[in-house]
Order: C-alpha cells, then sequence, then structure tokens
C-alpha cells in the first residue's frame, strides 16, 4: 500500500508540471475571470436602507448569481460595538440552516466602504407587513390572495423557524411581520437578527443610553439604551429592560404578537409617542383582537391562542415554540373550534328567538327540544350523547326557533358561527355551495312544524299505518298483507313524517291497548281490516272535515266501534298533552 501511495504522489506532481495540467488552469482561470476584478460583488441597485446598514441587490461574479449584501455604513462602523453585533449578526445567522432561515453565502470587509458586509440569499418579494397592510386598506383581490388559512401558513412557517433557533440556542428578539419577507413562491424567510444573541450570553450594549424617536416600529430606536426591540410588539419584560428575564418565551410573547397583528390587521400597541408605547408594553396594555379589527370576525379560539403567547406573565405562556405550532395546527384542522360547556337540568342551551349562533355538540346527557304551538310547549326531539342542535342559526341569518332545555346534567362542546364559517370556508367553493343549499332548504323546512303537533292531530300517523297495512299485497296471492315486523313499521313512519320514533311507538301502544292493533311476537298485526278502515274514515271526520268524504253518521259504526274510536282518540289527545 505504501508503494501505491507513493506512485500516485509521483503521478501528481508530474500532472501539475505537465503543458496539458498548465492548459486546463488557463481555461478554469479565463472561466473565473471577474469583468470588474476589483471586486467579486457587482451592485445593481439599492433594495432597503436602515440605521445599521444599507441592503444592496448584487451579482455574485464568480458564482454567476444575484445576492443581497448588507454593508455597514462607515459612520456606524466607528462604533466598536455596534460593528461588533453586526458581525455576530451575520455569524449566529450563518449556524442556523435553516429553511425559514434567510443563508448566509459570504462575509469580509467591502473594498469601497473599508466596512464589514455580508451577502446572503436574495428573497424575491415583500415584507409581510406590506401584506397585512394590503389587507387592511386593499379590496377583496387582497383577501383572496391571502385568506385566513394563507397567512397562518407564513405564521406557521415563522414559528418553525424560531424553534430550530431555539434549538441550537439562540433567541431572536424582534420578531415582527417587518422582519419577514414572503416570496413569489411561497418562501418564507425570517429576516433579521440583529438583536439576536445566544441563551445565557451576555449583550453587548447594554449601558443605559437615550431612546431616539424616529419609528416606533423599529428595533433600531432602542437598541443605544437598555431598551432592545420594537416597542409596538415587546414583551413586558423587553419594555422593563429587564435584560435577565429575557429567553425563549420572549420569542413566544413576540409570536403572540406578530400573530395578532395578523388577525387585527394593526400592532398590539399603538401610541402618540415612543414611550407611550413602551409603556403600554409594560404594562402589556392591548385591546382584545376581536376589539382592534370589529369586522375581521376573529375566531374565539385564535384569540384564545394569541392571548396565551401573550401573557404578562412568562410562565403563563406556551412554554415552547412546538407547543404553539401544536395549538395552530389542532385551529387549522378544525379540532379547536369548540369551548366546553356545562348545563344543570332544566337550564337553557338555547332560545326561542335568540340570536346567539353557536353550534352544540352533545358530550353527555339530554336535552329536549321544545316549540310553543297554539299556547302549549311541545317536544319535537330528544337529544343525547352525540347529538348535534344549533346548527342551523350558524348558516343563517335567522333567529332562534325553539327552545331547547337540559333534562339531565349536560356538557356539551359550544362551536361558533365563526369557526363553522371558517372551516366552510376551506372547502372547495363548489361543495362549499352545495353545502349552504343543502342548509338553506332544511332551514325552510324547518320552520314548517309537522302537522302531528299541531292541534293534537294524528291523523297523519293513522293514515301513514292504514296506507303500509292495507294496500301491500302478499306476493302471488293478490291477498292484504296484514303483518308486519313492528320495528319496521316504526322506522317507516317515521321515516315518511320525519317524527321522532320514540312517539310512533307510543301511538302503537295506544292502537293496541284498544285492540285496533295486535302484537304477535316480533309481528304488528292489523286485527280487522275492515274495522281499522272505519277508524281512519272517523280520524278523517273529526280532524280534517274540509277533506272528509264522508260524515260520522254515514259511517254506520256499531255502538262497539264507535266506543273504541273515541277512547283511542282520547288516549291520543292524552298523549300529545303530555308534549
Amino acid at each position: 500500500m505504501a508503494n501505491e501511495d507513493q506512485e500516485e504522489t509521483i503521478l501528481d506532481d508530474e500532472l501539475l508540471g505537465s503543458p496539458e495540467r498548465r492548459r486546463l488552469e488557463r481555461v478554469c482561470e479565463s472561466m473565473l475571470a471577474r469583468r470588474h476584478p476589483a471586486n467579486r460583488y457587482l451592485v445593481q441597485r439599492e433594495l432597503a436602507r436602515g440605521g445599521m446598514g444599507v441592503i444592496n441587490v448584487v451579482l455574485d461574479q464568480d458564482l454567476r448569481r444575484t445576492s443581497a449584501m448588507k454593508v455597514m455604513p462607515p459612520k456606524i462602523a466607528m462604533d466598536e460595538t455596534r460593528l461588533r453585533q453586526f458581525v455576530e449578526e451575520a455569524r449566529v445567522t450563518a449556524q442556523l440552516e435553516h429553511p425559514n432561515i434567510v443563508p448566509i453565502h459570504d462575509i469580509g470587509i467591502h473594498p469601497e466602504t473599508r466596512t464589514p458586509f455580508y451577502a446572503m440569499k436574495l428573497v424575491e418579494g415583500q415584507p409581510f407587513n406590506k401584506v397585512l397592510d394590503l389587507l387592511e386598506h386593499g379590496g377583496p383581490e387582497a383577501r383572496e390572495s391571502y385568506g385566513r388559512e394563507a397567512l397562518l401558513d407564513v405564521f406557521r412557517s415563522v414559528c418553525q423557524a424560531v424553534a430550530y433557533a431555539h434549538s441550537k440556542g439562540v433567541i431572536h428578539r424582534d420578531i415582527k411581520p417587518d422582519n419577514v419577507m414572503v416570496g413569489k413562491f411561497g418562501e418564507v424567510q425570517l429576516m433579521d437578527w440583529g438583536l439576536a444573541k445566544y441563551i445565557g450570553s451576555e449583550d453587548d450594549g447594554e449601558e443605559t443610553g437615550s431612546v431616539r424617536t424616529v419609528d416606533p416600529f423599529s428595533a433600531e430606536l432602542t437598541q443605544d439604551g437598555i431598551i432592545k426591540g420594537s416597542p409596538a410588539y415587546m414583551a413586558p419584560e423587553q419594555a422593563c429592560g429587564d435584560v435577565e428575564a429575557i429567553d425563549e418565551r420572549t420569542d413566544i410573547f413576540l409570536l403572540g404578537a406578530m400573530l395578532y397583528h395578523i388577525c387585527a390587521l394593526k400592532p398590539p400597541y399603538l401610541g402618540e409617542s415612543l414611550m407611550d408605547m413602551v409603556v403600554k408594553a409594560e404594562l402589556c396594555d392591548h385591546p382584545l383582537p376581536r376589539e382592534a379589527h370589529p369586522d375581521g370576525k376573529v375566531p374565539a379560539a385564535l384569540e384564545q391562542i394569541i392571548l396565551k403567547a401573550m401573557s404578562p406573565l412568562k410562565e403563563n405562556r406556551y412554554q415552547g415554540v412546538e407547543e404553539l405550532i401544536r395549538e395552530i395546527d389542532a385551529f387549522t384542522q378544525g379540532r379547536r373550534v369548540c369551548v366546553r360547556r356545562f348545563f344543570n337540568p332544566g337550564e337553557h342551551l338555547i332560545r326561542t328567538g335568540g340570536h346567539e349562533r353557536d353550534t352544540f355538540v352533545i358530550i353527555e346527557g339530554k336535552v329536549e327540544v321544545y316549540r310553543t304551538l297554539d299556547g302549549r310547549n311541545v317536544c319535537i326531539a330528544s337529544l343525547g350523547p352525540g347529538d348535534i342542535v344549533g346548527e342551523m342559526a350558524a348558516i343563517s341569518k335567522d333567529t332562534r326557533s325553539a327552545n331547547v332545555i337540559a333534562k339531565s346534567a349536560t356538557d356539551a362542546l359550544a362551536i361558533s358561527q365563526e369557526s363553522i364559517t371558517d372551516e366552510l370556508a376551506k372547502l372547495p367553493p363548489w361543495l362549499g355551495q352545495i353545502v349552504l343549499s343543502l342548509a338553506d332548504r332544511v332551514r325552510r323546512l324547518d320552520t314548517q312544524c309537522n302537522p302531528v303537533l299541531l292541534n293534537r292531530r294524528f291523523f297523519p300517523i293513522i293514515h301513514q299505518i292504514y296506507t303500509i297495512y292495507l294496500t301491500a299485497e302478499l306476493p302471488g296471492k293478490g291477498q292484504i298483507k296484514s303483518s308486519f315486523a313492528r320495528p319496521d313499521v316504526v322506522q317507516e313512519v317515521a321515516m315518511q313524517l320525519n317524527i321522532d320514533p320514540s312517539v310512533i311507538d307510543a301511538v302503537f301502544n295506544i292502537l293496541v291497548e284498544c285492540g285496533l292493533l295486535r302484537n304477535e311476537g316480533p309481528e304488528l298485526l292489523v286485527r280487522d281490516p275492515e274495522t281499522f278502515r272505519f277508524f281512519v274514515d272517523y280520524c278523517r271526520q273529526r280532524f280534517e272535515p274540509e277533506r272528509g268524504v264522508r260524515r260520522v253518521k254515514a259511517l254506520r259504526l256499531t255502538g262497539n266501534n264507535e266506543s273504541t274510536f273515541k277512547r283511542a282518540l282520547r288516549k291520543l289527545e292524552s298523549l300529545a298533552e303530555q308534549g
């Protein structure tokens, strides 16, 4: 092996001096030759300017790509503290290799200004705060391009970047929409790590100084003093200048403040002066997101996430960015759209005529749905675990059409109208329209009370039973089929009339008790088809005289039949009176 290595070394030395090798070197030098040898980077245009540097769009002559370059102005470079901060920003950012953190390509001394620079990826797009400004002042096109789901996707990407930085022991300290770039093709980059620091490390430039008042949304205003951050978003510990208290949960507060801006279309803290905003930040004095943007219909579940992230006390915030990400995922996936509520027996979940729009999913317990008909309360449905009530009000502008009362201790999930609207908006437009159209049909039917519930009219049930039994023939025999399995008949009548099966079953019990029907095992029989036909005509005359074809006296009833019919009707009326 030693001899082989020596032979390869001799061959390499021979090649280095060969004419072919020198020719290839000249080819390589020609390919890498710069049009302007003095500088690797050619400035094409200025992209942005701030207190800590100028960002230019540059052409990298060596790699033939367009990059962004941040150059420190000579005046600022005279401050050694800021000089160190600038270099540290580049080095910290370069160590955070993540899809949502801008990559650093190079660092050095600019040949013209003789000040530090660093080159980074050029993100073609716009700052996220410009997107939010467009949503606040723009038209429907802006809202169509950036719906709530798209905005939360951007926010989630920022959270991922911060979570990665925290895993490397770095906190950002200046998270805000201005420092997020949104690319043309969905790229999201968290920028400006100028205030970033390693957790537990000493902070340069913490000496007390005056606070300059130029732009209240910029961190550059306050970095000269002990207060560091952007006043419109900063956490209380930042506003108080409590440097030792600043940690990962400070970034979580800033993420919450950014989410606040996404929902309210304005930062948490606004004021006439910088110090006014700093005082508000110190006290965590901001309006609720839904109050800051009443037309935005901020979902209660999303507002709860914001308020938890922005809790004044660090121990009450999310303790890690991953926890915040899970909450956002639960919201976007529809798993965090409800609030659990408890109702005592007799307590109303819903009242007739109410304007509230919550939908309830019964977890445990029993509720009954009542309507007032002819001056009395009529139970139109009994609901239990797994059942849903109140959903029609969530997709219509109508007031509540019934009372819903807990019959036992009831545990329910309350889903807001805003949450349902948000979930419907996630469906393809055609599917969402189908859902709304079907709901509208059900809503119109819901306003029409079943005739069985009006004026104690049980004739539709009686007539439906007659139709099932006395119009069915035995296969191949031409005879009337007078018996069916009782559960099948109950379900058939309930389905045809849209009535609770328990009501049908109670009617059957009365007809059996009065001798008009008979149970034989699982079968339910009509005792005498002719007598039952007379009973149907009798009911028709009693309940619907305008449609009757005979008068009761013309039915030629026997004394026994008429007595039986009257007794059956009295029991049916008594059943109706019981609701």
